[in-house]
């Protein structure tokens, strides 16, 4: 892996259970640590209610089968302490040797 991709970011996924009560308990599975490149982003935008605000949104570039995806609303990052929610998932260039991940900070 090149020089860029010096950052380690952990995955982990939302795994719901039953509790055996008819209800569900939610925790969080770590998928694994990977290396990333990071770049931050600007994400700026306006509430509803016309305020402004700014997002700590967040580029991870990772090799392209070190995991698998399949639904971004049951996954988090956590990188330097803070966790990012996971808002798309790109195949770079779609040649199949780099993931993009935009993902904005939940902490």
């Amino acid at each position: 892996m090149g020089r860029k991709h010096r950052e380690f970011i952990t995955l982990k996924q939302l795994s719901t259970t039953s509790d055996g009560k008819g209800g569900f308990t939610s925790s969080d599975t770590t998928i694994g640590t990977f290396r990333a490149e990071v770049k931050n982003l600007s994400a700026n935008g306006v509430t509803e209610e016309g305020r402004e605000y700014l997002q700590d949104a967040v580029s991870f570039k990772f090799r392209f089968k070190e995991f698998t995806i399949t639904d971004i609303d049951d996954f988090t990052l956590t990188w330097d302490s803070k966790v990012y929610k996971i808002n798309s998932v790109e195949n770079w260039q779609e040649r199949d040797q780099y993931l993009i991940i935009i993902a904005t900070n939940e902490s």
